[in-house]
C-alpha cells in the first residue's frame, strides 16, 4: 500500500488536503473517510483519531466520534490484524505531516 498526501495548513489547522491512494479496499475506505473530513483538523484531532482507530482495531475499543464515526464500518477488520496497517496508513501519514511541520 502507498499513500501520498498533500496538506496546506494555516495556524496549525489543515486548510487544504489532497491524497493519492494505492491500497487495498480497507485502506481506500479509511482514506475516503478521513479525506472527507480532513479540512479543519488540527494536530490533536489527527493524533486522537489515529489512536482511536488503532484502539478500535487492536482492542475492539470504541469507534471514533464525529465527524469520523464512519470508521465504525471498518470494525470487522478487528479480526484481520494484517489489514490494520492499511487502515491506519493515511492517518499515520497525516500524523507525520504535523510532526514534520
Amino acid at each position: 500500500s502507498k499513500v501520498t498526501i498533500y496538506i496546506n495548513m494555516e495556524n496549525g489547522i489543515i486548510s487544504e488536503y489532497m491524497q493519492e491512494i494505492k491500497a487495498c479496499a480497507l485502506g481506500q475506505a479509511s482514506a475516503s473517510i478521513f479525506g472527507l473530513n480532513a479540512i479543519g483538523q488540527d494536530q490533536n484531532s489527527v493524533f486522537n483519531l489515529y489512536y482511536s482507530v488503532k484502539n478500535m482495531l487492536e482492542n475492539n475499543g470504541d469507534a471514533p466520534i464525529k465527524p469520523f464515526e464512519k470508521y465504525e464500518l471498518l470494525r470487522p477488520a478487528f479480526e484481520f490484524k494484517n489489514r490494520h496497517a492499511s487502515i491506519l496508513l493515511v492517518l499515520d501519514a497525516t500524523k507525520n505531516a504535523f510532526i514534520e511541520n
